[in-house]
């Protein structure tokens, strides 16, 4: 590095250290009075509260002075604790312990990176099944709604579906690696990185598609392309044996749609364009397998109508909710979805895995894997106009021009011979978890291993 790139890193280092020092001092200096005003209202709200008001003034004080300590005494000490030496270990940082698409992926990464280092797990709420899990593979499972303080004691951070002070657990040591794993571009996560001050202190981005890797790249132009890498999910209940898969060009044209029975994968759409296209081809079938939650009146409510626009039509049927999905995934012709919005379907990549083509609105990342022609087709949609997680009974479906791309597909789809055994072997070196989590052990050790 020249003596001008050297001196330009260490202004740049200056600035971040004085730009977090005021954050700080503005963020407690603004909570302090919020805090404050706060706590008169309550008292004055509550007059049974006023004989302990100077005990909780004498706490709140004591509040403040911990805060400025940690940040202008404590930071700087831990510092040159961290410089000294340096932490060995690696913390995942994940929102819930509760099973969920992103939670298992993280429990697989924390799998495979348990194999390598020495690992511990935290949570900021909910424990359950993957934080149990996650027991098995991690040094300690924490739960703490503000680790930023025991998460800068670590040589390296990954961080999925949450985000930590990200700031003060650099200005604690200034030498950890932090990766951050996007799952999606429509949760607001690329709004919050655009406007996130500290964004370049993340030094990678793991996005789980191009399509979210772009939409990143685009919202942060500043961003160094490099800090960004595309790491497809894993499929967790496919196949991964090719002995598995057999050719069969008698297979009964049975499609199926697995997932969830709601506005914004509009299977309701989805039953219209079957019901049309089962009169000229009746040899078709359709066969829906998805469940809802039932303390959702909303969902019940889009679930009935679904069923009621199914009718007594023979050749579909709703199978509710099924927990073999894989049994029911591989004797299928063909997988079709009807989505409005859609990351990369974990049902699609199952399917594919089995040898099953896919059929799929074109939406989200999912045209990045299906090939047209060679393990299925997409159809294009129009935009749509109201949101499809709005509560209210205001359903968007498929337009007329919609529904006819989608049966021209549908011609397309049944009139294809499908090579099965090739479509399997491209999803598994694709989606499979050994691929998937030693490309993540690629990424992540690469991160590491940088200065």
């Amino acid at each position: 590095m020249s003596n001008e790139s050297a001196l330009k890193e260490q202004i740049l280092k200056l600035k971040r250290e004085k730009r977090y020092l005021e954050d700080q001092l503005s963020l407690i200096t603004s909570s302090n009075v919020f805090e404050f005003s706060l706590l008169f209202k309550t008292s004055l709200k509550k007059p049974w509260l006023l004989p302990l008001l100077p005990f909780r003034i004498v706490w709140f004080i004591l509040q403040m002075l911990r805060r400025y300590f940690i940040v202008f005494v404590l930071a700087p000490l831990r510092r040159i604790w961290y410089k000294k030496y340096p932490p060995k270990k690696v913390a995942f940082l994940c929102y819930s312990g509760q099973t969920g698409g992103g939670e298992r992926v993280a429990l697989g990464h924390l799998k495979k990176a348990s194999q390598h280092y020495r690992t511990d797990a935290f949570y900021i709420t909910k424990p359950g099944p993957i934080s149990k899990d996650a027991a098995n593979y991690a040094g300690k499972v924490v739960f703490n709604r503000r680790p930023e303080y025991q998460l800068a004691a670590y040589r390296a951070l990954y961080i999925t579906l949450c985000m930590p002070d990200i700031a003060l657990i650099k200005k604690l040591n200034p030498d950890i690696k932090i990766a951050v794993v996007i799952h999606d571009h429509l949760s607001g996560w690329i709004d919050y990185f655009q406007g996130y001050s500290h964004t370049p202190l993340i030094d990678k981005f793991i996005c789980i598609s191009k399509l979210v890797r772009d939409k990143l790249l685009d919202a942060v132009p500043d961003l160094d392309p490099n800090k960004v890498e595309v790491l497809y999910n894993p499929y967790f209940f496919g196949n991964d044996d090719l002995q598995n898969v057999k050719q069969d060009d008698n297979k009964e044209m049975v499609f199926g749609y697995v997932g969830r029975i709601s506005p914004e994968k509009n299977p309701v759409s989805l039953v219209r364009v079957f019901k049309k296209f089962t009169k000229d081809h009746p040899e078709v079938k359709l066969q829906i397998v998805g469940g809802i939650d039932e303390s959702l009146g909303h969902l019940r409510k889009y679930r009935d109508l679904m069923i009621a626009e199914i009718g007594d039509n023979k050749n579909i049927s709703y199978l509710g909710y099924s927990n073999d999905t894989s049994g029911f995934i591989k004797k299928l012709y063909g997988m079709v979805f009807s989505s409005f919005i859609e990351g990369i379907s974990v049902a699609a990549t199952e399917a594919l895995s089995y040898g099953v083509p896919v059929l799929t609105s074109n939406v989200g990342a999912m045209g990045e894997i299906v090939n047209e022609g060679f393990n299925g087709y997409h159809y294009d949609i129009d935009e749509i106009s109201v949101n499809p997680f709005d509560i209210r009974e205001n359903y968007q479906f498929f337009t007329e021009a919609d529904e006819k791309r989608f049966i021209e597909a549908l011609e397309k789809f049944v009139k294809t011979k499908w090579d099965s055994k090739a479509i399997a072997k491209d999803a598994m070196d694709k989606f499979s978890e050994n691929v998937a989590y030693e490309n993540f052990y690629k990424i992540f050790n690469g991160m590491l291993t940088t200065n």
